[in-house]
C-alpha cells in the first residue's frame, strides 16, 4: 500500500514538472516566431491558457475542500476579468481602433480579487510579525515603488501626455505598488517556510503581472509599438505561473476530463474512506491521550517482532524515554530472547479479544505487577499486544507480612499446645492413679482438682483453635 502511494506521489510530481515546463515553453515561444504567426500565436495563447485555468478552477471548486474553493473562487474572478479584457482588446486591435476604457476597467477590476486573496492569506503572518520589521519592509517597498513609477510619470508629464493617459497610468501604478507589497509579503512568508509551492507560483504570477505593466508603460512611452513582444511574453509567463499554481492546488485530485457517474461514486467512496481513516486516527489519538493520563504503565507490542510500538508516560518514567522500537523482553525483563512466560498465546490467535490477567515480579526493578493483557487492532491492521501493569508491590509485601504473621501464630499455637497439654495430661494421669488408692473424701477432692484441670484444658483448646478465652 505504501509503495502505491509513493508511486502515485512520484507520478503526480512528474506531472506537475511537465505541466510547468510546457507552460513556460509555450509562454516564451513568441520570441522564436515571426509575423504574422507571432500575433496569431499570442492571441491563441491568451484565449486558450485562461480558459484552461478557468477549467481547472471549476474542477477545484467542485471537488476540493472549502479552503481550496475560496482560493479558486477569487482566482477565477480575476482570470475571467483579464480574459474578457484580452478578448475585447484583441477585437479592437484587429479592427484598428484604440481600445476603450472598458478594457482597462476589466484589467483594473481583476486586481481586487487577487488583493482579497493575498490579504486574507498574509494577514495572520502580519499579525505575528514584528512591527519594526514591517515598518522597514514598507519603507523599502515605498522607496522601490517611487524609483519605478516616478520616472515613468515624470516622462509622461515631460511629453505632455493627455490627462486620460496620466490618470490611467496613475491608477495602474497604485495597483502595481499594492501588488509589489503583496509580492513582498508572499516571498517573505515563503522564505520563512510557512507556505506551500502554490503560493510561490502565485508570487511569480504577481511578479510577472507587475513586470508586464511596468514594461508596457515604459516601452510604450518610448514609442516601441504596443510594448513589444517582450511584454507579451512577460504576460504569458504570468498566465503560465497561474496555470502551474492551479495544477499544484489540484494535484491531489487533478482530472482533465469530466467525471462519469462511476468516477463520481468512486470519488465519494474515497472521500468516505478518508473521513473514516481520519475518524480512526482521531479515536486512536484520543485513546492514546487517555493512556497518557493513566498512572499505571501501559504499552503496545508487535507480537511478531516484539518491538514496542507505544508506551505511556508512566512506563517511560520507569524504563526510559527512548524505548519505542526496542525489544520488549530486553527492555522490560533484561532478557536476550522472548520471555518463556509470555502470554501472547493466551490473547492472540483464537483467543484474540479475550483478556488475560496474571501477576509477575519484574526481573529488572523487582516490583510486582498485576498484568491485564489483551489483543487489539493497531491502525495499520496488525493484531498487537496491549498490556496495562498495575503495581501491586505493596499488596504483595502486605501479603507476605500476613503470611509470616500467620506462620508465627501457628507456631505459637503449636508450642502453646505442647507446653500446656503435656503437663495437663500428666496431671490427669496422676489424679486417676491416686483416686484408686484413697478414700471417698479424698476422691471428692481429687475430682474437684480434675474438673479444674479439665476447665483449664478447654480454655487452652479454645485459645489455640479459636483465639477465644472461654471454656
Amino acid at each position: 500500500m505504501k509503495a502505491i502511494n509513493l508511486n502515485e506521489s512520484h507520478i503526480r510530481k512528474k506531472t506537475i514538472y511537465l505541466v510547468a515546463a510546457l507552460a513556460i515553453l509555450l509562454a516564451i515561444i513568441p520570441l522564436m516566431l515571426t509575423q504574422p504567426i507571432q500575433n496569431f500565436y499570442m492571441n491563441l495563447f491568451k484565449i486558450i491558457i485562461p480558459l484552461l485555468t478557468l477549467f481547472l478552477i471549476a474542477r477545484i471548486h467542485e471537488y476540493k475542500a472549502d479552503e481550496y474553493r475560496d482560493v479558486a473562487f477569487f482566482l477565477g474572478i480575476a482570470i475571467f476579468l483579464i480574459w474578457i479584457g484580452e478578448i475585447v482588446s484583441m477585437y479592437y486591435r484587429e479592427i484598428g481602433e484604440d481600445t476603450p476604457f472598458i478594457v482597462d476597467l476589466f484589467y483594473i477590476l481583476a486586481y481586487f480579487p487577487i488583493f482579497r486573496l493575498v490579504i486574507k492569506y498574509v494577514k495572520p503572518y502580519i499579525g505575528r510579525a514584528e512591527k519594526r520589521s514591517l515598518v522597514t519592509l514598507l519603507v523599502a517597498l515605498a522607496a522601490i515603488s517611487t524609483l519605478i513609477f516616478y520616472p515613468l510619470l515624470h516622462l509622461m508629464f515631460s511629453k505632455n501626455a493627455g490627462f486620460y493617459d496620466i490618470f490611467l497610468v496613475g491608477i495602474y501604478a497604485m495597483l502595481d505598488v499594492g501588488m509589489l507589497f503583496a509580492l513582498a509579503f508572499l516571498l517573505l512568508i515563503y522564505y520563512h517556510k510557512e507556505t506551500s509551492p502554490f503560493w510561490l507560483a502565485i508570487s511569480f504570477s504577481v511578479f510577472f503581472g507587475v513586470a508586464g505593466d511596468i514594461s508596457y508603460f515604459y516601452l510604450n512611452q518610448y514609442g516601441i509599438g504596443e510594448g513589444g513582444v517582450l511584454v507579451e511574453v512577460i504576460f504569458n509567463l504570468m498566465y503560465a505561473s497561474l496555470l502551474i499554481a492551479l495544477c499544484l492546488l489540484a494535484s491531489e485530485k487533478l482530472r482533465l476530463i469530466p467525471l462519469s457517474k462511476f468516477e463520481k461514486t468512486v470519488g465519494k467512496l474515497k472521500e468516505k474512506i478518508e473521513e473514516t481513516e481520519e475518524q480512526i486516527r482521531m479515536e486512536r489519538e484520543q485513546l492514546l491521550s487517555i493512556f497518557e493520563g493513566i498512572d499505571e504503565p501501559i504499552y503496545v507490542v508487535d507480537p511478531e517482532t516484539y518491538e514496542i510500538l507505544y508506551a505511556n508516560k508512566a512506563l517511560k518514567k520507569l524504563f526510559g524515554e527512548d524505548i519505542i522500537s526496542k525489544k520488549c523482553y530486553k527492555t522490560f525483563q533484561n532478557l536476550d530472547e522472548p520471555c518463556d512466560f509470555c502470554t501472547n498465546d493466551k490473547i492472540l490467535g483464537k483467543n484474540f479479544g479475550k483478556t488475560y490477567v496474571w501477576e509477575w515480579q519484574n526481573l529488572v526493578n523487582k516490583r510486582w505487577y498485576r498484568c491485564i493483557d489483551r489483543g487489539i487492532k493497531w491502525p495499520d491492521g496488525r493484531e498487537v499486544r496491549y498490556e496495562i501493569a498495575i503495581d501491586i508491590t505493596e499488596r504483595k509485601q502486605a501479603e507476605e507480612k500476613m503470611k509470616r504473621a500467620l506462620e508465627q501464630e501457628r507456631e505459637f499455637k503449636l508450642r502453646t499446645a505442647h507446653y500446656f497439654f503435656n503437663p495437663i495430661v500428666i496431671a490427669k494421669g496422676y489424679i486417676d492413679v491416686m483416686m484408686d488408692e484413697v478414700g471417698e473424701e479424698e476422691k471428692e477432692k481429687l475430682k474437684t482438682i480434675r474438673r479444674a484441670i479439665e476447665r483449664i484444658e478447654r480454655v487452652v483448646k479454645n485459645v489455640i483453635s479459636k483465639g477465644e478465652i472461654h471454656e
